[in-house]
């Protein structure tokens, strides 16, 4: 694979809405010939170069800051700088800092020496006097082409305004076009321009913004979601619903590149279903289980996309919609990426997890959360099934996982286990706590929750419930008349 740079110039209309700049690759190129995209191309050895460096507002380490791990093994700095350089190289636009002192003639001479090898970017710099605004740039993505396109490219997608008109070089762009990212969403979709589906899924990200201010500093208006993205096939969208059960809100997962299928729209607010369907085609609504917290918007969403409904039989007794009864071993998904279907009850009923094999992803609705544990409550809730459940997704030997609440994981198979030695170490405090005593689930509660905070003691004797379920069925504890003592020969 290539390592690359692309970079989304946008400037403001008379209204203040953003627009974006398409080139349109001349139909003759071997690659992508008559696609719009975005000014870029790969990384040349000029871009890492010592007297590129120098040029750079940015230092080497405020690069590998703001990109992380998303250099891989290139040096993060030299993406931000080749990013300037394809831009200035195809649509003749130098982003510097501060005023450029230099003829226009002799920009056009450095120009033409960058295009024909003559000279690299930190000698045009040096040259033209001028340091490379590459603080400019807001790094927005990586996206890393799939195995079946004859060139891969490892691309880093920036974000800038645009200053001053753009001079398209023929040898590389047949035409521009300025539009906004719904324009040319909606070209797309009706056959008038055609766009990879790296660069529909950049189009994708960049909706909703106001302003260009907001686009290049990444942030919203506040009634917008923000759509974040995890891996070139996952992105997340929190519903606007936290809570002490909730967390920060509920996780709503968008799966896929173009063509997206959607798990636990989460939430009915207008502005979080306008998020999930600014995303990409939505081909099915997908949901982990009943809870409200998880299928709240799941009709709207469905109306509004005219997708179908997926989730397990139970689900669909216990509401009474209609859709796709899945079961273990389905196998769901649109063409970038399949997903299989796990019964995973325990947390509730009917509740399912979907495995993304292609990154050994679990998406765990609320058998696994992100931080913290998950409240099993009885009778719908069954601790027995629940620690085979977590068997079940400990052997798919799991390396990330993407919850119902809370952030991803990376460290799967370990927060896994942690999940099921606590519920077993919980147990043995449950068990410890009766000893030689008669408790109530409260007398139990106070005695091991004893460092919680009071408030949290509800949702504390739900899961002491479901553990004395479980110990009751084995046999260890004994219960009469709501009080739970060990049996003793």
């Amino acid at each position: 694979m290539r390592p690359a740079s692309t970079v989304v110039l946008a400037r403001a209309r008379t209204n203040g809405d953003p627009e974006l700049l398409f080139v349109r690759r001349p139909e003759a190129m071997r690659f992508l010939g008559g696609f719009h995209a975005f000014p870029g191309g790969a990384l040349d050895p000029g871009d890492v170069a010592p007297e590129a460096f120098a040029a750079s507002a940015l230092t080497p380490g405020e690069a590998e800051s703001i990109m992380g791990a998303a250099a891989g093994d290139q040096p993060a700095l030299g993406f931000f700088i080749c990013a300037l350089r394809e831009l200035f190289e195809e649509v003749g636009i130098l982003l510097v800092s501060g005023d450029i002192g230099a003829s226009r003639s002799s920009i056009a001479s450095a120009r033409r020496d960058l295009l024909e090898d003559r000279a690299t970017i930190g000698e045009v710099a040096k040259a033209l006097d001028v340091t490379l605004a590459t603080d400019s740039l807001r790094f927005l993505a990586r996206w890393i082409a799939p195995e079946v396109l004859p060139i891969r490219f490892d691309v880093r997608v920036f974000v800038a305004a645009a200053v001053g008109e753009p001079d398209p070089d023929p040898g590389e762009v047949d035409r521009i076009d300025w539009l906004s990212a719904s324009e040319a969403l909606a070209l797309t979709e009706a056959g008038g321009m055609m766009m990879a589906p790296p660069t529909v899924s950049t189009v994708y990200s960049l909706t909703g913004f106001g302003s260009v201010e907001e686009m290049v500093e990444g942030t919203r208006p506040e009634h917008f979601p923000t759509v974040e993205r995890h891996s070139p096939l996952v992105r997340r969208i929190v519903a606007p619903n936290p809570s002490i059960m909730t967390g920060p809100g509920t996780n709503t997962w968008i799966v896929g590149d173009g063509e997206v299928i959607v798990i636990d729209p989460g939430s009915m607010e207008p502005e979080h279903l306008d998020a999930i369907a600014s995303c990409g085609k939505v081909t099915m609504v997908v949901i982990t289980h009943h809870h409200v917290d998880h299928v709240s918007g799941v009709l709207e969403l469905a109306q509004m996309t005219r997708v179908p409904i997926a989730a397990s039989p139970s689900f669909f007794q216990r509401t009474g919609m209609e859709g796709k009864s899945l079961v273990e071993g389905d196998v769901i998904g649109v063409p970038a990426a399949q997903v299989r279907v796990l019964e995973t009850p325990g947390h509730a009923s009917g509740h399912l997890s979907f495995w993304l094999e292609s990154e050994r992803a679990l998406f765990s609705g609320d058998l696994v959360l992100g931080e913290g544990t998950t409240v099993i409550s009885p009778p719908d809730g069954d601790l027995v099934q629940y620690m085979k459940s977590l068997e079940k997704v400990l052997a798919l030997n799991p390396s990330k996982i993407y919850p119902g609440h809370f952030g991803p994981r990376d460290d799967a198979v370990e927060w896994i286990t942690f999940y099921r030695d606590h519920r077993l170490q919980r147990e043995a405090q449950i068990l410890a706590s009766l000893g030689e005593s008669e408790l109530s689930v409260a007398g139990i509660v106070e005695r091991v929750y004893s460092g919680y905070p009071t408030e949290l003691h509800p949702i504390a004797e739900r899961t002491v419930l479901a553990h004395l379920a479980k110990l009751a069925g084995e046999g260890r504890v004994i219960e009469s008349g709501g009080i739970y003592r060990i049996p003793h020969e």
